[in-house]
């Protein structure tokens, strides 16, 4: 009796290993079949680009979130050194900063910074490109950035930047960034400065 129940389990397991094969080897060929149709068989179709196009943008949406981080507003402060073959001039600026991610990598930073030098006013109003490395809390930045330069005369610039960004609560960052401009005036003008200050973001 024990030796005839072993063989009918052993007999059950068997077909329900044989079972469990078959239907994993059935859904594996549905999710090829369905794969190939729209990697391939729908591309002969009108419909079949946008297929790819559906994909593609679901990948893309899963692995950047462009949204992670919120569209941020922020407060610049700190000095400012402008040189020339003549010298060199140290300021206090302040201003407001732009964050605008389009991934979570790559954001577009406009910025705006007032300053003054030699007597006079002046505003760097700047476009950044700006790339980043996430670090849990913390982020790595840098990039580069173009705009002009407004005093007596209004002039472009263009420069580099780098710097970091710190989480101090959900929605909040304090940032610093070192930033080199060249200055087309005339007489060649460099500018050097470090700005740092908080980041409010709007979503997160």
């Amino acid at each position: 009796m024990l030796s005839r129940f072993c063989m009918q389990k052993s007999s059950l397991d068997h077909h329900d290993d044989h079972t469990d094969n078959a239907q994993k080897e059935y859904n594996n060929n549905i999710f090829k079949n369905t794969i190939s149709s729209l990697l391939f068989d729908d591309i002969e179709t009108k419909g079949g680009s946008m297929s790819l196009l559906i994909l593609f943008c679901s990948i893309a949406s899963a692995h950047y979130p462009s949204n992670r981080h919120g569209v941020g507003l922020g407060i610049t402060t700190g000095p400012v050194m402008n040189s020339t073959p003549e010298g060199s001039e140290i300021s206090f600026s302040g201003g407001f900063y732009t964050n605008i991610p389009l991934i979570e990598t790559f954001h577009i930073t406009p910025s705006t910074t007032v300053y003054r030098y030699n007597g006079n006013s002046t505003t760097d109003i700047s476009l950044g490109f700006t790339f980043i490395v996430p670090l849990n809390r913390y982020s790595l930045m840098g990039g580069i950035k173009s705009g002009i330069t407004s005093d007596s005369t209004l002039v472009p610039h263009v420069g580099l930047f780098g710097g970091g960004t710190f989480s101090l609560v959900s929605n909040i960052d304090w940032f610093i960034q070192g930033i080199y401009l060249y200055q087309f005036h005339k007489t060649a003008r460099n500018s050097v400065s470090v700005v740092t200050g908080p980041l409010f973001r709007f979503s997160r």
